[in-house]
């Protein structure tokens, strides 16, 4: 079954999949344009606890480029697909990619703020990703696409999940850049302009609910140092003091 919404050569496209060997994620070519195959990850018990059931995931992300084919939002075309395996088209270099130097600043700073336009869209929508770090958006030079929706209606709660979606979003803007920026600060902006539902207020409460851990880590040198921890207390400025 394909949920394609242009036309491809399936035999083809499946033949250069098994040509292309057995790793989780494959890159293919056909006729001039890229797919990337993905497959379930293979886990160990330990990390099945810590990141859950890999087919789940694959399956969450098969019921969202269904639910979402058709209805021009801001998502990759999935063409292909199986019991184990998801085909989608090559939709650009991942934002984590731009924003760590691979384009000049001008377009840094157009295509982060494509991203938060983007992920407006969804929202819009009514569409959570549930995960949507830099890496997971894809960028033409036009257009923003959405990849991996793994984390795909595990929140029952959908007011919840826009907010975390901002959050995850802003935490991976400050990882990736190592700090703060100006095209973080426009990105974010242009979000909470566009905001009429009220997501960033609601950002702002789940984030107040921990407050507690901000200054905590000040006395913890090996959190006080970690990249991640940094990227997170940033989080908490720019919502809570508008400082970062």
């Amino acid at each position: 079954m394909t949920i394609a919404e242009t036309q491809v050569d399936i035999p083809r496209l499946r033949a250069a999949m098994q040509a292309a060997g057995e790793d989780r994620i494959r890159r293919i070519e056909l006729d001039g344009t890229t797919y990337w195959v993905k497959h379930p990850e293979k886990l160990s018990m330990r990390w099945r606890i810590q990141k859950g059931d890999p087919a789940l995931a694959l399956e969450r992300e098969r019921n969202a480029y269904h639910a979402l084919a058709g209805r021009d939002l801001p998502v990759a075309e999935c063409v292909d697909e199986g019991p184990d395996y998801l085909v989608v088209r090559d939709a650009g270099t991942p934002l984590s990619l731009v924003l760590g130097g691979v384009a000049p600043p001008e377009e840094q700073d157009r295509a982060l703020r494509a991203g938060a336009v983007a992920l407006h869209r969804l929202h819009g929508a009514e569409v959570a990703h549930g995960r949507p770090s830099l890496r997971d958006m894809m960028w033409d030079g036009e257009r923003i696409a959405f990849i991996d929706f793994e984390r795909f209606g595990a929140t029952p709660r959908l007011r919840k999940a826009k907010a975390m979606d901002l959050l995850l979003f802003a935490f991976s803007c400050f990882d990736v850049a190592g700090g703060t920026r100006p095209e973080i600060d426009h990105a974010l902006n242009d979000y909470r302009a566009l905001d009429r539902e009220g997501v960033w207020g609601d950002a702002v409460r789940l984030l107040r609910r921990y407050r507690w851990l901000d200054p905590l880590v000040s006395y913890l040198p090996k959190l006080r140092d970690s990249h991640d921890v940094k990227a997170g207390q940033l989080v908490f400025r720019r919502f809570l003091d508008g400082t970062a």
